[in-house]
């Protein structure tokens, strides 16, 4: 390891050189199934070489697309290994924007597994399918062919992210980022040979980067997460434990009801790191792990700031010992805090976070004129050529060094750990044809951001109609927790939507079922549909509308079972009430664990010695 940062695409190369000298070494790891150094080797040795038939190569790009699991990992180092940039896309996103951003990439090649063609294929696209084993004799990489030589510059993936016109942009990631962003993470993470690392982020959010390539890099064992694990806190901390997992990502709001529960720790725990939202809690004194708080946009290669998270004082609530910084900068990453004229501000006043350095983007996608916008020169100079990216996130410098992140400059927003730009949100909503103005609002009373979307209609259009319209567009966590229909938007001297009218009226309307005066439930049903009102902000809950009708998504449903649990003092299962999200299915759920209960005590009872008088 002590030659990776030098070697530029250290990636394939470690990766094939842990082949040769720990083949049976597991790599990853996906329910009971397991694949080896060797087999990896051998399957994304056989991608490449189908690829290359094709003629992919340096320079190209080749999109991604297979359910969790081997496919996915098998596609983009083969994709790597011919010199060319992989697209990781998600299989949970619409059709229509998957077909978006395969014209957008204008990808020279697509892989995929047998579901992931079919969707490609429907949408015109051709694509190779990702076999489970490399056939007999099949094509492999001769011992002949020169090594591929990459140079920093050369692109390694890239990553979509939203866009304020309604367009989502593509971000070029180098191969002298993604080295150097591994280099770190090795480190960082505490990495290394036979180390088992989780893997829950989504493919096409940035995070996967980091845990896959770090993990591989190491030799460390990949263990693989499936979606319905990684989207439940119990779920997630249950599965961690089960497979003794040592290193995991786990996105904010998830490790916050982790830190809060004392029973979710795995003990063989030696490094949790999250990201992607700003975090509110630090770990109890008593924990055996590590917790890293990073930062970085995706344009800078996932991480540009980060450092460990102190623990609460002893015997105080994970929420005690003020907000945890986002660090220093790591690896290459410069990081400095300008006004808006580009000049550093005084220490202890708050600044632009601008970021430049080894991991900075080549830039967007076929889009010069963005990239020109917000990469901009160094106004420093400290070398000749040198750029800097503007985040659009303001933060301050401590006086120990570090960066307390404090909010963003402009209408970009963060939705569950996913960076949403709410004029995306609302030109797509002005593009239904009955909406003549949208708007967006953030409402953060949950205990999380949601986004509330104002739909001015010409014609009649429910709400519902809308949510479907926009889920069949864009990807789950830029869908708004709530669409309001109304006949006119307030506008304010300018002529413009007045977001803080729309914003104040929505918080006077409240929309809790739950009032001072309200008379006690009845039932155990009509308890279960109030806290969903309460927890969802609406004024109805019909005991067949699922969860994610009224705009509810993973946090709010372990919320809802949360708190039932606790009041009760029974033990719901959330995976179960996921496979039907309804008021009805979770009311059963806590009569039938209620009864339960009561008959596990009447046993108990029966089964006490009888006095004798």
């Amino acid at each position: 390891m002590s030659d990776m940062k030098s070697a530029v695409g250290a990636v394939t190369g470690t990766v094939a050189a842990h082949a040769v000298t720990r083949p049976a070494a597991p790599a990853l790891r996906f329910g009971t199934d397991h694949l080896s150094y060797q087999e990896l080797d051998e399957r994304a040795t056989e991608m490449a070489a189908r690829l290359r038939a094709l003629g992919v190569g340096r320079g190209d790009v080749v999109a991604v697309l297979a359910a969790r699991g081997f496919d996915p990992v098998v596609g983009a180092l083969g994709v790597l290994r011919t010199g060319a940039a992989y697209l990781p896309l998600d299989p949970a996103h619409p059709p229509a924007r998957l077909a978006m951003l395969l014209a957008d990439s204008r990808a020279e090649a697509s892989v995929a597994d047998a579901d992931g063609a079919a969707v490609l294929r429907a949408g015109g696209v051709a694509a190779l399918t990702i076999v489970g084993h490399p056939s007999a004799g099949a094509e492999h990489d001769p011992g002949e062919r020169p090594p591929l030589r990459l140079t920093a510059d050369d692109l390694a993936y890239v990553v979509y992210t939203s866009g304020s016109t309604g367009a989502p942009k593509g971000v070029m990631i180098t191969h002298g980022g993604l080295d150097d962003l591994v280099h770190w993470g090795v480190a960082a993470l505490g990495l290394g040979p036979g180390v088992k690392a989780a893997a829950v982020a989504g493919p096409a959010f940035d995070a996967s980067v980091l845990e896959l390539w770090a993990t591989l890099t190491a030799g460390g064992e990949l263990c693989i997460a499936d979606d319905r694990t990684r989207r439940d806190p119990v779920a997630l901390a249950g599965w961690l434990l089960a497979n003794e997992v040592q290193v995991a990502y786990i996105p904010t709001p998830l490790v916050e009801r982790v830190l809060a529960h004392p029973g979710m720790v795995n003990p063989a725990a030696k490094t949790l790191w999250t990201g992607g939202d700003r975090l509110l809690c630090r770990p109890p004194a008593d924990r055996p792990f590590r917790l890293l708080n990073l930062y970085g946009p995706t344009e800078c290669t996932v991480v540009a700031t980060g450092g460990a998270v102190a623990p609460a004082d002893a015997g105080h609530a994970p929420t005690t010992g003020g907000v945890p910084s986002i660090g220093r900068p790591v690896g290459g990453a410069v990081v400095d805090l300008l006004d808006e004229d580009l000049h550093p501000v005084v220490p202890g006043r708050s600044g632009e976070i601008c970021i430049g350095g080894t991991g900075l983007a080549r830039g967007y996608l076929g889009r010069p004129g963005l990239t020109a916008e917000r990469f901009v020169p160094d106004p420093l100079a400290r070398r000749p050529g040198g750029r800097i990216y503007r985040t659009g996130d303001l933060a301050s410098r401590r006086r120990d060094g570090t960066f307390q992140f404090l909010g963003r400059t402009d209408d970009q927003v963060n939705i569950r750990g996913h960076r949403v730009e709410v004029g995306e949100v609302t030109s797509w909503l002005q593009s239904h044809p009955a909406v003549t103005r949208a708007a967006a609002v953030t409402d953060d009373r949950a205990g999380w951001t949601e986004l509330v979307a104002f739909a001015e209609s010409a014609a009649p259009v429910s709400p519902d109609e809308l949510r479907r319209f926009l889920a069949d567009r864009l990807p789950a966590a830029h869908v708004p927790s709530e669409i309001v229909v109304v006949d006119e938007l307030p506008l304010n001297t300018s002529g413009k939507v007045d977001l803080e009218r729309l914003r104040a009226e929505r918080e006077r309307a409240g929309g809790v079922a739950i009032s001072p005066g309200a008379e006690p439930p009845a039932t155990v049903g009509e308890f279960v549909a109030r806290l969903w009102c309460e927890v969802l902000g609406v004024v109805d809950a019909a005991p067949g509308t699922t969860l994610f009708d009224l705009g509810g998504h993973s946090l709010v449903a372990s919320r809802l079972v949360f708190t039932l649990n606790e009041a009760f003092d029974v033990e719901l299962s959330l995976a179960e009430f996921f496979e039907t999200p309804t008021v009805t299915t979770l009311s059963a759920m806590l009569e039938a664990a209620l009864l339960a209960r009561i008959e596990a005590e009447e046993a108990n009872d029966s089964d006490l010695p009888v006095a004798r008088r």
